[in-house]
């Protein structure tokens, strides 16, 4: 047995060490993927490092003696990520405003946490945020060094398989592995491998891309314990292999379609945690909340789902949940969102109401009350003049019905004309479009419907109040032969009804300025968010993600996610809370920022409970604050975090029902080393619980004293002392937590079972467990 160490600093790590030393260890995941260990062997990671690219081992291990890939150290697990940060040194200029670097691949490019635009070739490279990749070259849009000119490094994904096991009898344990364009964890064609204490994050979660988790291809008696499963497509996929698959005590959550996807029934799946899994985004999220979202598989029976995890942050960034209603106008809704937005406004949670500014229950009423929800801080935003699709241009029917023997009609820009061959006279139409006759389609209709020569009918998808001169030009088209279907042109309309609406509000709210819109059917695209653009919004939502990137051009932005929530009608009190609850958890491990929206579904009682679930779990937000989070182009995805950070700390609090529950699978150790377990049976998940109490009076010895020495030494001495200090308040919860597991982990590990050692065994415990009694006095 060969036990090999890998440190991720350049200043202490080096490929040309022998690695067997914390004093000597290898560099880089290229080192370890190019030696063929043996059984027995164990290559251990630093905690609190990070490696971008590949885990590849080399080696088979067998059922009496694996190799063993596991974390040493202190602090968060070490991390393998297929998201590489690109720096300063790695780009050089091609030309222009394009600059270059090698890499393998780029599947998607991060400029501080934006999302780039993908581009087809070099040249279309012209705006910030754009990139373009060829033949192992990335070029990015940048007025200089890209790390310098966007203020960060670069981060591309370029990894499709961030750990890929091949080899039998390999177990790995205590490694956080995040982040691919296919699968973060990859094990194929063997038998015997085993995850212990693991995170497996495909944290990108992007619409419409397959992320797995995990893909067991073709293999066989895999068993994946203490894990954390969370932000993939799909958890755990099994194809093929003869089964044997057993996974055990670990925690399911944020995924979109399945936690497990195993049509041959070849896992048995048994004290797990299942929150938060939904539908795809943009779906009906709350619908499927409170489900494993299994498919397939073996339930063992002891599963735990709906109830909440209770971690320690779950959090991914700063922004949450806020709320949206649309359709004010276009629907009689003004007491009830008066009594709503009272109710939510004095809980500090400001909403998004989308206003129709020419719908059929527009009234003073409804005017003076949006004054009153401005008062209030609720953002009163932009949702058409009439609520129009501009993807249904149809406007009108027309014919000519007379005596003349042809009719021609034509349309350009503000004027209809008609041009009658034969016939009495008197029959050719001139009309004005602007005029306030016949100004809207309803009225231009009725004018024309009128005339005894022709007859005309509102299609069935125009709006009545879609404005005549928004028609699309025509020229000679013939009505005396056939009826002729004027379309709308989608320019034309789609303008009208962003500068009408906007300007209905302002002239309506005192001291508005309109800077959000709202699509109606949530038609939004390049075209029309550019036009919005123009029109003086700032910003565009849809529900959704209609586009696979964002791009921070003035209102070309999009909320990331706006799930309805009108399937929570009629649903008692506690289903209510209890799926906002979860969704919101689910947001904030995903990092969406995320507008849930409705129109008049709910009743005042059940938002009343939407925005208790809201202020209980803390995850509310403004619209105003999620637009300026985006505005500002940081991280506004929430999909990044610093390098070698962890996202999520999922250590369970004192109240989860993670604690005590998972079954003995005789395991000793956490994902950061903690003895296992701390109670009778140990906690579901990668974090084994610890009492929050010790935690708690440990930091507060510390903080005293660093506030006492800042006061009495110099800044150096003080800070030398602190650490003096804190060294000293963890050496208080060692005794108990620490020596007890590495004396475990000795016995469990060693090959040499002699009486002298085992007697140096227990004296270690015996003293661990004196000094731990001296504590507790």
């Amino acid at each position: 047995m060969t036990i090999y160490y890998v440190n991720s600093d350049p200043l202490v790590g080096n490929d040309s060490n022998d690695g067997l030393s914390e004093e000597t260890p290898w560099l880089s995941l290229t080192k370890v993927n190019a030696v063929t260990f043996s059984p027995g062997d164990h290559i251990k990671f630093i905690r609190g490092g990070a490696w971008y690219g590949q885990l590849y081992p080399l080696g088979d291990g067998t059922a009496e003696n694996r190799i063993y890939f596991e974390a040493y150290g202190e602090g968060s697990p070490p991390i393998i990520s297929g998201l590489k940060p690109l720096q300063e040194s790695d780009w050089s200029l091609d030309g222009g405003n394009i600059w270059k670097t090698t890499i393998t691949a780029a599947d998607r490019v991060y400029f501080n946490g934006v999302w780039g635009d993908k581009k087809t070739a070099k040249v279309d490279c012209i705006n910030k945020y754009d990139y373009y990749w060829a033949s192992n070259t990335l070029y990015v849009y940048s007025e200089a060094n890209p790390a310098t000119w966007y203020g960060v490094s670069i981060e591309v994904l370029f990894i499709s398989r961030v750990v890929y096991i091949r080899r039998n009898y390999i177990t790995v344990r205590q490694i956080y592995m995040r982040d691919s364009y296919s699968e973060v964890l990859f094990v194929y064609n063997n038998t015997g491998c085993q995850f212990e204490y693991c995170i497996i994050d495909g944290g990108l979660f992007r619409l419409g891309v397959g992320v797995r988790g995990v893909y067991l291809y073709s293999t066989t008696n895999c068993n994946l314990y203490n894990c954390a499963f969370i932000r993939s497509t799909r958890g755990i996929e099994i194809i093929g292999g003869s089964g044997g698959h057993n996974v055990k005590n670990s925690v399911f959550w944020g995924h979109s379609y399945y936690t497990i996807y195993d049509p041959g029934v070849n896992i048995t799946y048994d004290y797990n945690h299942f929150y938060g899994n939904t539908g795809a985004l943009g779906s009906d999220e709350f619908d499927v909340i409170g489900t494993t979202r299994v498919s397939g598989g073996t339930d063992g029976g002891h599963n735990i789902v709906e109830s909440r995890p209770y971690i320690t942050d779950r959090k991914a960034w700063t922004i949450g949940t806020g709320v949206r209603i649309d359709d004010l106008g276009f629907r009689d809704m003004t007491a009830l969102i008066d009594t709503v937005a009272t109710a939510y406004a004095t809980s500090g949670i400001k909403m998004l109401l989308g206003v129709t500014t020419a719908g059929a229950y527009v009234d003073a009423n409804l005017k003076a009350k949006l004054n009153t929800w401005h008062a209030q801080g609720h953002i009163i935003a932009g949702h058409s003049r009439t609520h129009q699709k501009c993807s249904l241009l149809n406007g009108m029917a027309i014919r000519y019905v007379g005596a003349g023997s042809a009719c021609t009609t034509t349309i350009a820009g503000d004027a209809l004309t008609t041009s009658v061959t034969g016939g009495p006279g008197g029959e050719n139409l001139n009309i004005d479009l602007t005029n306030a006759s016949y100004d809207t389609m309803a009225e231009l209709v009725a004018y024309i419907n009128g005339l005894a020569a022709y007859t005309c009918t509102i299609s069935g998808s125009c709006q009545a109040g879609v404005h005549s001169d928004t028609l699309a030009d025509v020229a000679a088209q013939d009505i005396r032969t056939v009826s002729y279907t004027a379309l709308l042109d989608k320019e034309r309309l789609v303008r009208d009804e962003l500068s009408g609406c906007k300007a209905d509000l302002e002239s309506w709210v005192s001291g508005l300025t309109v800077t959000h819109y709202i699509w109606p059917f949530n038609e939004s695209d390049a075209d029309t968010r550019a036009w919005a653009d123009d029109e003086g919004y700032e910003c565009s939502w849809a529900v959704g993600v209609a586009d696979a990137f964002l791009s921070f051009q003035g209102a070309n932005i999009l909320s990331l996610h706006c799930p309805p929530i009108d399937d929570l009608e009629g649903e008692d009190e506690d289903t209510i809370k209890n799926k906002v609850r979860e969704f919101i958890f689910l947001a904030s491990i995903r990092g969406l920022p995320t507008l849930m929206y409705c129109h008049d579904e709910l009743d005042a009682t059940e938002h009343g409970w939407v925005k208790d679930a809201l202020v209980e779990m803390g995850g509310f937000s403004s619209a105003a604050e999620i637009l300026a989070y985006l505005k500002a182009g940081v991280n506004p995805l929430g999909y990044q975090w610093g390098v070698g950070e962890s996202p999520i700390d999922m250590q369970p609090g004192d109240s989860s029902p993670l604690r005590d529950v998972g079954t003995d699978l005789g395991l000793i150790e956490d994902i950061i080393g903690r003895s296992v377990p701390q109670e009778t049976n140990p906690t579901i998940g990668a974090y084994e619980w610890l009492p929050t109490a010790l935690v708690q009076a440990a930091t507060e010895v510390v903080s005293v004293i660093e506030t006492a020495a800042n006061k009495l030494l110099l800044v150096k001495a003080a800070a030398e002392v602190i650490g003096i200090i804190e060294q000293a308040a963890k050496s208080i919860l060692a005794p108990v937590f620490n020596v007890v597991a590495k004396t475990k982990r000795l016995i469990f590990e060693s090959k040499e079972k002699t009486t002298v050692f085992k007697a140096k065994a227990k004296r270690l415990i015996f003293k661990s467990e004196d000094k731990s009694e001296d504590k507790d006095e």
